[in-house]
């Protein structure tokens, strides 16, 4: 098994993530239903304009099994850059083989080496196996700005 860097400014990059995100989509985890052909197409024209994403990717025999992604950005509270885990998912018949924990280490490493202060992440309440990689990681629930009040994640959508 192996982990590298995934390039999302070429097309392949493009494709073996989308891949994987329609895996993660159709299962219960991640609502059930295929990635749209919508998205699929949009994904591969905005995912090269983006500079600030952490990728990786995880291989069994050149197979692509897993993948973590996020972005990192200024974290204006401490003038630092921070990181953001967007999305982790390894196919299920390679789960329980400490792969997340491979990925997850990899994306670590690299927002520690761009300078960041903290990795934050969102995770489904009733996620216990996701819950449970977080805390061996060393991961709790997170607060934000200057006065440390717990984090919870809301959203406005645009459209």
């Amino acid at each position: 098994m192996e982990i590298s860097k995934l390039n999302l400014a070429e097309p392949d990059g493009v494709e073996k993530f989308t891949r994987l995100l329609d895996a993660y989509c159709r299962t219960p985890n991640g609502g059930g239903t295929a990635l749209s052909d919508e998205v699929r197409n949009r994904l591969f024209n905005v995912m090269p304009q983006y500079g600030n994403v952490i990728a990786f990717l995880s291989r069994d025999q050149n197979k692509p099994t897993g993948i973590v992604f996020g972005f990192y950005n200024l974290y204006v509270f401490s003038a630092q850059p921070y990181a953001n885990v967007q999305f982790i998912f390894v196919l299920p018949e390679f789960q329980r083989r400490g792969i997340a924990k491979k990925l997850m280490l990899a994306f670590e490493a690299k927002a520690h080496e761009l300078g960041c202060c903290k990795i934050t992440l969102e995770v489904r309440e009733g996620n216990e196996q996701a819950k449970a990689l977080y805390n061996v990681l060393k991961y709790r629930r997170g607060t934000f700005g200057p006065h440390n009040d717990a984090l919870e994640f809301w959203e406005r959508r645009l459209y």
